[in-house]
């Protein structure tokens, strides 16, 4: 699992609130099986760029549009990547994950 005091850091710096580059590392170290070519790493770059620069506006939109561009992955995994501090829009269910200690 990404490092936590590493995660939070990026998610302070990063300027669209997504911490995109430990993302990848994640789903990188997480998902060797799937991952381990340049072209399935440059295809999975290429969704999160397009989804992080055209699907920002509702965080819930982003994290629903990753998980089902993404099958590896689960909401729970997505969203602690994802800065709530701004003022971004997310479920309830989506706190409830977020909060909950199964992440």
């Amino acid at each position: 699992m990404t490092d936590e005091k590493n995660l939070i850091e990026a998610l302070e710096e990063d300027k669209n609130s997504f911490a995109k580059n430990e993302f990848l590392q994640y789903m990188y170290s997480e998902f060797t099986g799937v991952y381990n070519n340049s072209h399935s790493r440059e295809l999975l770059e290429n969704v999160v760029d397009y989804c992080v620069s055209n699907i920002f506006d509702v965080k819930d939109e982003l994290v629903t549009t990753l998980e089902t561009l993404i099958p590896e992955i689960k909401r729970s995994e997505i969203i602690q990547f994802v800065n709530l501090e701004e003022n971004y829009e997310l479920s309830e269910d989506d706190m409830e994950l977020l909060l909950s200690k199964d992440i």
